[in-house]
Formats: C-alpha cells, sequence, structure tokens
C-alpha cells in the first residue's frame, strides 16, 4: 500500500492529472509558487454552492459548527465540486452530533485518494479523521484565554513576532489589513497551545499549519486538531529536540536512497544534508513547498490516511525533480 511514484504521480494505478481535484504540481509550479497567495480569501461572502450546503444543514449543532471559518474563494470548478460532493454524502451523516464517518473503511479511503475532500467539508472532516479530543475534553478553549488573559511568555513573544510574516501577502492574514479577524485568530489559537502545553510552547512552522487550518474552521476547532496533530500524528516533532522528527528525516533517507537513487547521490556529491532540506516540509506538512490546491489534497490524505503521506508526497516531488 504505497505510492507508485512516478512522474504522473499514479496511486493505486489512478492518475493525479486526471481529475481536477488532484492535479499535483509539476516541477515549475513548486518553484514559483511558493505561498497561498493564489487564495483570494473573503471572510464576508460565501459561495454559492458552500451556501446551498450550510443551508441544508439546519441543525443547531451544525450551524454552531460552521458559523466561524472564513470562505474560500472558488478554487475548484462549483460543478465538480458537487459531483464529488454527492459521492461523499453516500458516507457521511452531517445530522449526527458528532458526524459520522468511517474514515478506516476502504470506501473512503479511495474516495480521498480520487477526489479529495469537498472544500466546505474539510472543516468537519478533518477533525473526525485525526481523532480531534474537543468533544471529549473537559478543558474549555475560551477558559484558557481567560486564565493566562495578559500574560507573557517566550513562546508568546514568539508567537506575536511570527503571526505578522505568516502569509502577508494573503489578504485574510495581512497584518495591514483593516479587518484583523485572521491575524486574531491566528494569534489566539498559538497562545492557548502554548499555554496548554507548556513542554511544547511555541515552534516555528506551527504559525503556517494553523492558518492552514484555519482557511477551513473555527478557532476553537483548530485549537483541538493542533493539538491532536503535536500530541498524536507528529508527536515528538515540535519540541525542543525533535527526536521523533530526525528519526523521521533519517527513514526519509534511506528510502530516497532506494526510490531515487540519482537524487541521494547528487545531494551527497553536493555535501548537503537531505534533513536540513526536508525539516521544513515535514514541520509544515508542505506549507510553502506545494500550491494550494496540491497542498489541500495532500492534507486531505494526510488527515485521513496518516503520517507515511509526508513520506510519500516528499518522495513524489523528488522524482518529479529527479530529471532536472
Amino acid at each position: 500500500d504505497v505510492w507508485r511514484v512516478s512522474p504522473e504521480l499514479e496511486i493505486h494505478g489512478s492518475s493525479f492529472s486526471e481529475n481536477p481535484y488532484n492535479r499535483v504540481v509539476v516541477a515549475s509550479e513548486i518553484s514559483k509558487q511558493r505561498q497561498l497567495s493564489s487564495l483570494a480569501i473573503n471572510n464576508n461572502q460565501t459561495d454559492s454552492t458552500i451556501q446551498a450546503n450550510h443551508n441544508r444543514r439546519t441543525s443547531s449543532a451544525h450551524q454552531k459548527r460552521l458559523s466561524t471559518p472564513p470562505v474560500l474563494s472558488q478554487v475548484y470548478d462549483s460543478d465538480e465540486v458537487a459531483r464529488v460532493r454527492k459521492k461523499w454524502n453516500q458516507f457521511i451523516d452531517l445530522s449526527a452530533e458528532p458526524i459520522l464517518v468511517n474514515h478506516n473503511s476502504p470506501e473512503v479511503s479511495v474516495l480521498v485518494r480520487e477526489y479529495g475532500i469537498p472544500p466546505d467539508l474539510r472543516g468537519l472532516l478533518w477533525p473526525v479523521f485525526i481523532e480531534s479530543k474537543k468533544n471529549l475534553n473537559k478543558l474549555d478553549y475560551e477558559n484558557i484565554h481567560r486564565l493566562y488573559e495578559n500574560q507573557s511568555s517566550e513562546s508568546i513573544i514568539q508567537i506575536q513576532k511570527d503571526i505578522g510574516r505568516t502569509f502577508p501577502d494573503d489578504p485574510f492574514f495581512n497584518p495591514s489589513s483593516a479587518d484583523r479577524t485572521g491575524i486574531n485568530r491566528l494569534e489566539r489559537v498559538l497562545a492557548a497551545y502554548s499555554w496548554k502545553n507548556r513542554k511544547v510552547g511555541y515552534c516555528q512552522s506551527m504559525n503556517k499549519v494553523v492558518a492552514v487550518l484555519l482557511l477551513f474552521m473555527g478557532e476553537e476547532d483548530a485549537f483541538w486538531v493542533l493539538d491532536a496533530l503535536i500530541e498524536n500524528r507528529l508527536n515528538g516533532y515540535y519540541e525542543k529536540k525533535m527526536k521523533n522528527l530526525h528519526l523521521d528525516l533519517q527513514i526519509f533517507d534511506a528510502l530516497i536512497q532506494d526510490v531515487v537513487p540519482k537524487v541521494s547521490q547528487h545531494v551527497k556529491e553536493m555535501q548537503l544534508d537531505i534533513a536540513l532540506i526536508c525539516m521544513h516540509w515535514f514541520l509544515c506538512i508542505f506549507v510553502d513547498v506545494l500550491p494550494a490546491e496540491s497542498l489541500f489534497y495532500v492534507w486531505d490524505l494526510f488527515f485521513c490516511e496518516g503520517k507515511s503521506i509526508l513520506f510519500r508526497t516528499g518522495l513524489a516531488i523528488f522524482k518529479i525533480l529527479e530529471k532536472d
């Protein structure tokens, strides 16, 4: 159950390039598109397709879930989104509390691989896939802010430095914008987590991970997804010694030698350390590496299938670039 890494990045015989949801970046795009500025975020307007889906979910629980996330511009063709949404409706129950979806089932895994997750469902399904503890934890997100209001720490100081450098070209996170909703949400989530988990506090790159989460969900959901990422899915990545990250990078180096030996040999000839090249990829889950459409598809797979997607995506990128 591994990717058959090729220039077409095939998975189980299905080429990414055949589907608008699955278009993977080519080498030239990797070098050109380094930020999420290809997204135009408008926090006050709602795409007609997404709005229609929201209106159909009339239960108070789902209205509460969907009341805060900013809305993405039309990244995908609306007809394609509607078609994929119909397929997803066969496997999820949005009326349940919490949402019912068996993300371990082969059918759901195939659905994610073939089509990705519709944009308006990501904020609902990513937390389910990663088993966010929001609904099981007695710790109240707002209470964290009340307890530590106006307090400072080394982590808080660093967060305040970094939030203005987090996708400044994106309207939602532009520090000079009159509407500072995105910046304020980003700061609150990072600050709250730094108080909750003082062993980790804050690590650079967490700001970019949270920024992507906030494109699809509200503050509290983003907080609990970050919690699940750091304490489970990417455990040991963001601590000071980063033991698990360094271990995974050693494994990744061995995989590169096996799958793309030419790249491995070239890196050695250049006297470069593969860990220094790829550490940022793993910490940011490929934010700043892939353009938005490809990035979100990779995140869909990552939330559904786990950490192995970091290795598979990294290998795929090197395979694409191998000829260069």
